[in-house]
């Protein structure tokens, strides 16, 4: 109750009185036969004693409504604060209640990162498992790449092998052309020589014919057939002549082209031995070729017909798996939106890094896509 409010009147016709004390009442005393009756100033003291009496009531009546008044005073000042301590009370409670609301909505956004949490945990796990699953096939890419460097150290020995046997194939080949054009020099020479000595005979016994003419009449027929022999022995010397510089412009050509393979050898062997990570290998029996990792599959509509079965796709492979190039070979017959398609995408196609010695390199290579 505030100050201003009214104040109830205070009913005192319904106020209880109580005493502490006791109040005696005086009774009459039994009047006994033959005795005589009081006297009037017993009477008088008894009214005294209950009027004094009276009047203490009174008093005693009028300090407890007094302190009944002040306690009622009190009270209504106590219900006062109690009311202002209610509604402080009410306010603090409507202040907790948003508290308890913030908190609610706290707990409900932390149930939420608890669940965001469990899932990139779950995430993580997978991505673990595949992390563990991806290691374990680079585990046998590198069995498979040992085996592969065994194979090609093999074929390395081999190839110095071949190589030391070319080169001494070549010097061998090169002493027996040698030897041969020596020979064959010698030989023309010695015709040449011949033909000349065959020549001047021929010129002295043509002045002597000349000479004796007319004695030698007999002799014509026989000096014109020993004539027409001569000339085709000349020819003869000619033709052979002919035929072994023939003979030596091939054996120059053999040897040019021996040495052209020699050096075109060399020049491979020398580019093999100083390969580096990334460089283009031509493709042999040492490099480790790109194995599929992932396929693109061809747009909805597109299909490789079933008559066709596959297409053979040349593919430039690097040393991280990705195509660099690519082109379908020739020679199969394909429709132009098709072979658009399996072009784009091949290119989205994932391989295993190919490998020479253990070195990343790149290189052409041949991918068989079937019919479906």
């Amino acid at each position: 109750m505030s100050e201003h409010e009214r104040k109830e009147p205070i009913a005192f016709d319904e106020i209880e009185l109580k005493s502490d004390t006791p109040i005696q009442r005086m009774e009459k005393p039994p009047i006994k036969r033959g005795q005589p009756k009081p006297a009037r100033s017993f009477l008088t003291i008894l009214l005294f004693l209950l009027f004094c009496i009276g009047g203490a009531a009174a008093w005693y009546f009028f300090d407890q409504h007094r302190q009944l008044e002040l306690r009622y005073n009190s009270l209504l000042e106590e219900q006062d604060s109690t009311r202002l301590n209610l509604n402080t009370t009410a306010g603090t409670l409507e202040e907790a209640h948003a508290s308890i609301n913030a908190l609610t909505k706290d707990l409900d956004a932390s149930k939420k990162e608890n669940e965001e949490l469990s899932k990139k945990n779950k995430t993580l796990n997978n991505s673990l498992q595949a992390k563990n699953k991806e290691n374990k096939t680079l585990r046998q890419e590198v069995d498979r790449g040992k085996a592969s460097l065994s194979k090609a150290n093999e074929s390395n020995k081999n190839l110095t092998a071949r190589k030391a046997e070319l080169e001494k194939s070549y010097a061998q080949l090169e002493q027996s052309s040698n030897s041969k054009i020596s020979s064959l020099e010698t030989s023309i020479e010695q015709k040449d020589n011949q033909y000349r000595t065959d020549a001047e005979a021929w010129s002295a016994t043509r002045n002597s014919l000349q000479q004796n003419l007319q004695k030698m009449t007999a002799e014509k027929e026989r000096i014109q057939r020993q004539f027409e022999d001569e000339s085709s022995a000349s020819l003869e010397i000619i033709k052979a002549q002919s035929a072994l510089k023939q003979n030596n412009t091939k054996l120059e050509s053999e040897v040019r082209k021996l040495s052209a393979e020699l050096k075109t050898a060399r020049t491979k062997i020398n580019a093999l031995e100083n390969v580096q990570n990334g460089d283009l290998v031509p493709y042999s029996e040492e490099v480790t070729p790109g194995e599929v990792r992932y396929r693109e599959p061809l747009p909805d509509g597109e299909k490789i017909p079933r008559k066709i079965g596959q297409v053979a796709i040349q593919v430039l492979v690097n040393e991280v798996g990705s195509v660099e190039k690519a082109f379908i070979l020739p020679g199969q017959l394909l429709e132009a939106n098709l072979a658009r398609a399996l072009t784009q995408s091949i290119y989205k196609w994932k391989f295993t890094p190919p490998s020479y010695r253990k070195i990343r390199v790149k290189t052409w290579q041949t991918v068989l896509v079937t019919a479906e």
